[in-house]
């Protein structure tokens, strides 16, 4: 039996171009020139399921070839989608681009495990995002008075405010101390920060269409 490789990235531990081996494949019993391959990622060993279509009509799969097949651009076995799919991460809608950059790199770094330039880039997304929306006043004010004020402006709730602090101070730590955050820590900054991020921009957003329209 031949390898198969597939180069794309992993949807388990965000790998990018990261290479998959073959392991094993079957045919579709409704289409015979249709082969479904069990890969694995060379980085985190977990697998996707790689759906290849036989253009030449061998009678078998790629892992079935005399000679090792690589997939990519494979004009004979042909990608024709893999399962689960890696799902490039986002900002929640309408976040301005300077505060969605560094939270997508965030997502982009949880994936990755790298855990302590998750925490400094959730907390550089959140500094961003309240200077817009505090505009001039924010020139002369910290990133913890620009929480405070935005709760007493009703801006945000008290409960994000708390939250806000949360993702102030743990993404403050890495910089300052040896101090590593956790999986766990790291999956809380990002979900905190990505309700702030939609409670600042995405809920204003809506509502403002929802007048315009009405």
């Amino acid at each position: 039996m031949g390898r198969a490789t597939y180069m794309t990235n992993c949807p388990h531990c965000g790998a990018k171009n990261a290479a998959f081996i073959s392991h094993a494949e079957t045919t579709m019993r409704d289409r015979p020139f249709m082969w479904n391959v069990y890969m694995t990622c060379s980085c985190c060993d977990d697998g996707i399921i790689v759906s290849v279509f036989d253009t030449a009509q061998h009678r078998h799969g790629p892992t079935n070839h005399h000679y090792p097949v690589h997939l990519n651009g494979n004009t004979e076995f042909v990608v024709a989608g893999s399962r689960p799919e890696a799902i490039d991460p986002v900002a929640p809608a309408d976040t301005p681009n300077s505060a969605a950059k560094p939270f997508v790199e965030a997502k982009d770094n949880l994936q990755l495990r790298r855990y302590e330039t998750c925490g400094i880039l959730c907390r550089k997304s959140m500094d961003i995002a309240t200077k817009i929306i505090r505009g001039e006043a924010a020139k002369s004010e910290t990133l913890y008075i620009r929480i405070d004020a935005l709760a007493n402006d009703g801006l945000i709730t008290r409960d994000l405010k708390d939250w806000a602090h949360a993702v102030r101070l743990d993404g403050n730590q890495p910089i300052h101390s040896d101090v590593e955050l956790s999986e766990d820590e790291a999956k809380d900054i990002v979900a905190f920060t990505e309700a702030f991020l939609m409670y600042a921009f995405t809920l204003p957003a809506m509502v403002g269409r929802r007048q315009q329209s009405s």
